[in-house]
């Protein structure tokens, strides 16, 4: 069981800092491994590139797409994501993924999936994506918006049921009492 915490622990690490972030975190609490490693001033490490994680709105830029409106939408959208107003949490990637027939059982964030998402998105019509980011399905507030109106208004109905309801039964007793 510890075993299993731990390697949770480490993928979420590594899905957010990188693995040779984590890796030469791990070296500092190693004292013997952090001698017999390379250190910071040699030509290897000095060379070595951290490849940063690719965004929303580079990923849509990198992409060859002929049609510059679809390419305008995906922007769109790619900027949406980046501020979480699209797809705000790794619930609503796994729906789209999963809804577009891909495996969902290993996603554990975001970040991980933003590529996938983007590129499952640019093969969709430019039409679809214009209604996708109009309708904002996926999004936070939308979806919750409906609901939140819905019990408002029956909550409403029911005040106004209950007051129609009193005046009735008052107008019966005067009716009754004479």
């Amino acid at each position: 069981m510890q075993k299993d915490d731990l390697r949770n622990l480490l993928s979420a690490l590594v899905d957010d800092c990188g693995y040779d972030a984590v890796r030469e975190a791990l070296e500092d609490f190693d004292p013997a491994r952090k001698r017999s490693s390379v250190s910071k001033n040699s030509p290897a490490k000095r060379h070595k590139k951290t490849r940063a994680k690719p965004n929303a709105v580079s990923i849509v830029d990198s992409l060859a797409l002929p049609d510059e409106g679809k390419k305008k939408v995906l922007m769109a959208l790619a900027r949406k994501f980046e501020e979480k107003a699209f797809m705000p949490n790794v619930n609503h990637v796994r729906a789209f993924l999963e809804q577009e027939g891909k495996d969902v059982s290993r996603i554990k964030s975001r970040g991980q999936v933003v590529s996938t998402v983007f590129k499952r998105l640019a093969d969709w019509e430019t039409s679809r994506l214009q209604e996708l980011e109009t309708r904002g399905l996926y999004g936070p507030t939308k979806s919750l918006s409906v609901i939140a109106k819905s019990i408002e208004n029956f909550g409403r109905r029911t005040r106004q049921d209950r007051t129609k309801d009193t005046k009735r039964i008052e107008k019966m007793a005067r009716v009754s009492s004479r």
